[in-house]
């Protein structure tokens, strides 16, 4: 995606950016939080919840789709197309039940297929209408549209139920669906996805006669040649730049790692809650939305850090990544001492502050890590700025996904406290990943740069 022109830059409202977020983290809130308490409840082990984390498979493809949404169309059209299919996929979901898992997974796996394609779009937009200094205000309309998009999500599934929460989501996703149509295109009309220029692999290709002599059929086949050269050049094209950005390669592995212990044990720790014995409505409903709110503020003090400090956001970093030890080695205690708390309000009380905590300091180190990204993904020298963000955003998940994909089958194996463990050394490993950032060993080389 071209940067836009000094005098064509259009910057997108906050409000605008944070709905688009807010609409997108729904169905995440929903298969994270709901749906493994309520099937807990059901007798799912904790092996297959773990394993229905692969639902989200289809984000882990993101960087093979995004060169085409930065080389086809407009963003508008692809809100467009994406939000209206979205709709149908929540409206076919309300008449399947829970139980019917196979026909669920099916349909989670679409709509989360068209979720990450929708996320690129989005991303897209975001990195390439803000500045370099409107980055921390656009990361936190992003952070915490989606983890309020998430928690209503969780909050009107318990509250109104299967039926109700996705007649609500399709008449949001059609509502967003008409608004891009209508209004986000006069928006973004000096801000097309297309590369420009002789970067394209398209318009470097010369064929010997027109497309007017070319028969029916050799013209078919032409389309198609014409498409895998885009394919082939377009690939190579855009990987190369972005592994060729600075910082790049530190920027995949950190962001591949940095949330594995952390992610375990959020993923685990409501399900052992559920186990001690307490209600599906106090875990799914009061600590998540005591949660989700710690994890807001930490999300907005986070981008508040990385807009005004003076300091490295490694340093920073380093600071939050060693203060969330706190929570997790408690949380990693907690079985250990559980059995002194006698009664379940007194367990609810202890895991309502460890998880909030954690939520918390998550908060802050998520909005900090999303900053540093959109500043990486603005260096690629190839102005790839949807695909080089996607990639890393990407590869996030994958660390996340993979983690909690197996949270469940570990879990099984080895009981809840050294599962717990893990996840306290997983989080430990971190530290020394960050002392090894450059910007952090050597702060006069500049503020904030990979």
């Amino acid at each position: 995606m071209m940067p836009p022109k000094h005098h064509d830059k259009v910057t997108l409202p906050y409000l605008v950016l944070f709905c688009l977020y807010f609409v997108q983290g729904i169905p995440y809130g929903f298969q994270k939080d709901f749906l493994p308490i309520y099937l807990r409840v059901g007798g799912f082990s904790l092996t297959k919840l773990g394993l229905l984390r692969l639902v989200w498979f289809p984000w882990l493809l993101k960087s093979l789709w995004s060169p085409w949404i930065d080389k086809i169309s407009t963003p508008d059209k692809w809100l467009t197309i994406l939000l209206t299919l979205m709709a149908c996929n929540a409206w076919i979901c309300r008449t399947v039940s829970a139980n019917s898992v196979h026909l669920l997974t099916t349909l989670l796996t679409l709509l989360n297929f068209l979720t990450s394609l929708q996320d690129i779009v989005i991303d897209g937009i975001t990195v390439a209408s803000l500045s370099h200094a409107q980055l921390g205000a656009g990361n936190i309309a992003q952070i915490v549209g989606y983890k309020l998009g998430s928690l209503c999500a969780s909050v009107i599934m318990i509250r109104l139920g299967w039926h109700t929460f996705f007649i609500i989501l399709a008449v949001i996703y059609f509502s967003c669906a008409m608004y891009s149509y209508f209004r986000l295109g006069t928006t973004l009309c000096k801000q097309s996805s297309r590369l420009a220029g002789s970067t394209s692999p398209i318009k470097n290709i010369h064929y010997p006669l027109s497309r007017k002599q070319l028969p029916k059929i050799a013209t078919f086949i032409d389309s198609i040649l014409q498409q895998f050269s885009l394919f082939k050049c377009t690939y190579k094209e855009v990987f190369t730049s972005i592994f060729q950005t600075e910082g790049a390669a530190w920027m995949l592995l950190f962001v591949t790692v940095y949330k594995l212990g952390e992610q375990a044990a959020l993923s685990i720790f409501p399900l052992y809650l559920i186990d001690l014995g307490l209600s599906t409505e106090f875990v799914g409903v009061k600590i998540r939305i005591l949660q989700e709110v710690f994890s807001v503020v930490g999300s907005l003090y986070g981008g508040w850090l990385a807009m005004y400090s003076n300091r490295s956001l490694a340093r920073i970093m380093l600071d939050y990544v060693c203060l969330r030890m706190l929570p997790i080695t408690l949380i990693a205690l907690m079985p250990c001492f559980v059995n002194i708390l006698s009664r379940n309000e007194s367990v609810g009380i202890v895991s309502t502050l460890l998880a909030c905590g954690l939520q918390l300091c998550s908060g802050i180190i998520t909005s900090l890590t999303f900053t540093m990204m959109m500043q990486n993904a603005k260096k690629s020298p190839g102005h790839f700025y949807a695909t080089h963000y996607s990639t890393l955003a990407t590869a996030e998940l994958a660390g996340k996904l993979f983690v909690m994909s197996l949270a469940g089958l570990i879990g099984d194996i080895v009981g809840y406290q050294i599962f717990f463990i893990f996840c306290f050394f997983a989080c430990l490993l971190v530290i020394p990943l960050l002392l090894n950032y450059r910007s952090f060993l050597y702060p006069n080389s500049g503020k904030n740069t990979l």
